[in-house]
């Protein structure tokens, strides 16, 4: 099986799962409780939270763990907009779900929310972004890199321009796509909230951070006993905070992801009539793709039974069987046709040589089952 999916979920690394399974079996005890077993647990939970900390070239303090991006994406948005101070939201129409669908919740208490239009190439510009922004935004949400295209968003100059409209506004940025793989940078880039997750990054599922800068209080979104300075309370799953902490401790190998991905895509265009949706610039572990007029599914399966694994966008708005609204507010020729090749550093030239060849057996048969000339 040839794994292309990696914006979707990574494989755990071994260092994540032998943190998970020690953590599981033997320090088990809740981090909350004053026994040995609890202590133990509470100085693993830090180490933890220094992992993801340095990760993100910021202060332990800063970081509250959640049970993933979602969640992350969640408790910053809903906990930053005050619905009773009336104003706006400024987001992008291009956002994960987790941002899209929580807007719209805002949208129904009252708040204003307006959804910034991609340029043709996926990216965001900061003179959008300032448009949109009137005196009284209460919060900017836009994400680091888009799940779908790769596209890097400028954080750090969206949050210049804030600055000369609306200096009390806070800035979220979801950055699933991005930690582990660029620098994520928020005390640089002004940011006083950050999404991330464990399982993008080699970790495992149900565990994930949220940046929150120091002085910025959220308003509650989940009530309980005080835990993760009653941001996210309840116990934390701590096998899966040691694994994310274990992952953010490995390098990884950008340079190998680079080279991977500039082979595939080259070996993609010389396939006819292909449309390449993510910008140049884009984080190399993403490339989106349209083959003419073929239905994403269509590729997708095909490439599934041929043993190669690869989506036809966002893991998340599949499940509802959606098309691509990021590839549709972007004006691209088949926006119902884009998949997604997303890679790790685990994959090998070899794969992607058998992918290309896949692709060159089975692309033109899909354009003559459909009448497409090639």
């Amino acid at each position: 099986m040839i794994y292309l999916d990696n914006s979707a979920t990574t494989r755990p690394s071994k260092k994540a799962m032998d943190a998970f399974l020690l953590t599981a079996e033997t320090h088990f005890g809740n981090p909350s409780s004053v026994h040995t077993l609890g202590t133990d647990a509470a100085k693993i939970l830090k180490n933890a939270r220094n992992a993801v900390a340095k990760k993100m070239h910021t202060e332990a303090g800063n970081i509250v763990f959640t049970g993933g991006g979602t969640m992350a994406d969640n408790l910053a948005v809903l906990g930053a907009v005050r619905p009773k101070m009336g104003g706006t939201v400024v987001t992008t129409a291009i956002e994960h779900p987790a941002v899209m669908n929580t807007c719209a919740a805002l949208e129904k208490k009252g708040i204003t929310v307006k959804y910034v239009k991609p340029e043709k190439d996926g990216n965001i510009t900061p003179e959008a972004i300032s448009e949109a922004l009137t005196e009284d935004t209460q919060l900017v949400s836009v994400m680091h890199v888009n799940n779908e295209t790769g596209a890097i968003l400028p954080i750090e100059k969206i949050k210049a321009v804030m600055a000369g409209v609306c200096p009390k506004a806070l800035l979220h940025s979801d950055c699933v796509q991005s930690f582990g793989k660029l620098p994520v940078l928020p005390e640089t880039w002004g940011a006083d909230l950050i999404s991330c997750s464990a399982h993008k990054i080699h970790g495992l599922r149900g565990a994930g951070a949220l940046y929150v800068r120091k002085g910025i209080t959220l308003a509650p979104v989940i009530y309980g006993g005080g835990q993760e300075r009653d941001i996210c309370p309840g116990t934390e799953n701590l096998p899966a905070i040691a694994a994310f902490g274990a992952a953010c401790e490995e390098e990884r190998n950008m340079e190998k992801v680079k080279v991977l991905s500039e082979m595939l895509l080259r070996g993609i265009l010389e396939i006819p009539h292909v449309y390449v949706n993510s910008p140049e610039d884009r984080l190399p572990h993403i490339l989106n793709v349209s083959f003419s007029a073929v239905p994403s599914e269509v590729v997708t399966n095909a490439l599934s039974n041929a043993g190669i694994c690869i989506s036809g966008g966002s893991a998340c708005a599949g499940a509802r069987k959606e098309k691509s609204y990021v590839l549709r507010s972007m004006g691209v020729p088949y926006p119902d046709s884009g998949v997604r090749f997303s890679l790790s550093d685990e994959n090998t030239e070899e794969e992607i040589c058998e992918t290309i060849k896949a692709l060159k057996a089975t692309i033109p048969m899909l354009y003559m089952a459909l009448g497409i000339r090639s």
